[in-house]
């Protein structure tokens, strides 16, 4: 009996630093982690996972970047291949229940595949451009 006081008091404390605590979110590249720090203020820590000058194709993180995934209760990435060494981590992050927002995955195919690129043998959104947030229309 004495336990239930002392585990409720636990919960109660636990709920409240959950209410209290910034939601962290981690943009993978830098265009949106700029949106995110505008859009949130000091409402969430939002963190850059692939800095300016480093290049997302070839990115190969470390360990305290995949620490900062794991920490994170959101994680914006620009999907379309772009963030292509990232794949593995972000599906796991996925499959253990992590929410991963893939901008490009959001936008119809219409506007990411150019029509004058587009052969009649070509599968639908063969020409995605990954550089979405380029497109002053996008």
């Amino acid at each position: 009996m004495r336990g239930r006081p002392m585990t409720i008091s636990v919960l109660l404390i636990l709920l409240f630093a959950a209410t209290t605590l910034p939601l962290k979110i981690v943009a993978t590249i830098n265009p949106y982690y700029l949106i995110l720090k505008e859009i949130t203020g000091q409402e969430a820590q939002v963190d850059l996972l692939i800095g300016p000058g480093q290049n997302p194709h070839i990115f190969s993180p470390k360990i305290s970047d995949i620490r900062k995934l794991n920490d994170a209760d959101l994680v914006i990435a620009n999907g379309l291949d772009l963030e292509v060494f990232l794949k593995p981590y972000l599906e796991d992050l996925t499959s253990r229940g992590k929410t991963i927002v893939y901008m490009g995955s959001l936008l119809p195919d219409e506007l990411l595949v150019d029509e004058n690129e587009k052969d009649d043998d070509d599968e639908p959104g063969h020409h995605d451009n990954p550089h979405i947030w380029l497109d002053p229309i996008i």
